[in-house]
């Protein structure tokens, strides 16, 4: 997504569960020196019911640079031990989340944690963000107004709720 708003699509790709793994390789050359967030999506071709998407070690690489291996896909491990708990008083929810981050926005309502990440990388910022809004109908992610008219949707029940 382009600072102005802009979303453009350089990949797709029509998945089937067959148990194998691909690896894309996508030219970012027209998007050299200019300021863009990548997003990455997953949609179910028919119900999402029992899927489990994996985004396996995405990463940008320069040409020319030393690539790195390749992970196999594998289930997300439960988190340590020694993460902390995060509870939301007013709405009964909760989360697990790493020790090293730190809460830098709350409210009733929302919480903003910074999370950690490896020095040396090109990441300059990774966080946490949740918000609560009430009697929203219908539901729905804020992100989803950048989705493409259309898209599929889905109810997902958490905790019952």
């Amino acid at each position: 997504m382009t600072a102005s708003g802009f979303i453009g699509t350089f990949w797709t790709w029509h998945e089937q569960n067959e148990g194998r793994v691909y690896n894309a390789s996508i030219d970012l050359t027209p998007l050299a020196g200019r300021s863009v967030r990548f997003i990455l999506t997953i949609l179910a071709t028919g119900t999402a019911t029992n899927d489990r998407a994996v985004w396996g070690t995405p990463r940008i690489v320069r040409a020319g640079g030393t690539p790195t291996p390749t992970p196999t896909a594998s289930q997300t491990p439960p988190p340590p031990s020694d993460w902390l708990k995060y509870t939301n008083p007013t709405y009964g929810f909760e989360f697990k989340y790493p020790p090293q981050a730190q809460i830098v926005e709350q409210s009733n309502n929302s919480v903003k944690m910074n999370l950690p990440f490896t020095p040396g990388t090109n990441l300059v910022e990774k966080y946490l963000q949740m918000s609560v809004n009430e009697n929203v109908n219908p539901c729905q992610s804020p992100l989803s107004s950048t989705s493409r008219p259309g898209s599929p949707t889905e109810t997902v029940v958490i905790n019952g709720i």
